[in-house]
């Protein structure tokens, strides 16, 4: 996840925010996800948007929040759940493309 992580972030930062995966307090994490979700475009490929969304959530959870209440979420829950389940796809198909070409080398060393 980290190196598909950082060519997103490298490619997002570039053209937008440095900053955008972190947040100091509540008020700057509902901001940045307002921001990810109003610059988001129809064009976003497989590894888009929504991984820099997943990234900002577990910073802001995991480093700078011990409780995240619901009302600060209100209608962005359903942003942020699918852009987990997105990411979690992403990863789920880039293990699987992984494991099928370390297959077929197998195969192919064997012939």
């Amino acid at each position: 996840m980290k190196s598909m992580l950082n060519k997103v972030f490298e490619n997002y930062s570039t053209k937008k925010d440095k900053s955008i995966t972190s947040a100091q307090n509540s008020n700057e994490f509902i901001n940045k996800l307002e921001k990810i979700l109003s610059e988001r475009s129809i064009d976003d490929n497989l590894f888009g948007y929504h991984i820099i969304l997943t990234h900002l959530f577990r910073n802001f959870s995991s480093h700078y929040n011990k409780k995240i209440e619901s009302r600060m979420l209100d209608s962005k829950f359903l942003n942020i759940y699918e852009c987990l389940i997105f990411t979690l796809i992403t990863l789920f198909v880039k293990y699987k493309k992984k494991k099928t070409l370390k297959g077929k080398q197998r195969i192919a060393s064997n012939d």
